[in-house]
């Protein structure tokens, strides 16, 4: 998850006396079954990977800009940083890429079955042995503190609501 830095800057940022946020990492998110990837960064990022080029007009403010090329679709636009409620001197990009298709239905048919899948896998005796094997790990203690251990940042959720003494 990209992180916030604040990077002060004589543009429009100080003239309303706002830092200008910066995205620390790329992140790519991939959705096989809608045929999409998504970038999110800064655009030296973009850039750098090679997504655009050095001479890419990009959009201003809140534009989009969309083109295709082959059998793909790409799709750029400006994006808030996670946490922030603000648009203004944003250096953080959303770039996608697509599959040009005219049938989109057949996206949606292949998430319908592949739901219809795993429906069907919980009705049989390897989703109840692969359920038991996960409950009884869950319910190990030795083997959650290794896991927390080995993790870092996992800590075995509470269950139950909060008490007010909490």
């Amino acid at each position: 998850m990209a992180s916030k830095n604040v990077v002060q800057r004589a543009d429009v940022a100080a003239v309303f006396d706002m830092p200008a946020l910066v995205a620390s990492e790329l992140v790519v998110e991939i959705s096989a079954d809608m045929g999409i990837s998504r970038f999110l960064g800064t655009k030296a990022q973009l850039i750098e990977e090679g997504l655009v080029g050095p001479d890419f007009e990009w959009p201003k403010r809140t534009e989009c800009k969309f083109w295709n090329h082959g059998m793909y679709r790409y799709w750029v636009q400006r994006k808030r940083l996670p946490g922030s409620s603000t648009w203004l001197d944003c250096d953080y990009w959303m770039f996608d890429i697509s599959v040009v298709s005219k049938d989109f239905k057949s996206y949606q048919i292949r998430a319908k079955m592949r739901e219809l899948a795993e429906v069907y896998f919980r009705g049989t005796p390897e989703w109840s042995f692969v359920y038991e094997k996960a409950r009884a790990a869950r319910d190990d203690d030795k083997y959650m503190a290794l896991r927390a251990r080995l993790i870092g940042d996992f800590a075995p959720k509470k269950r139950g609501r909060k008490t007010i003494c909490d």
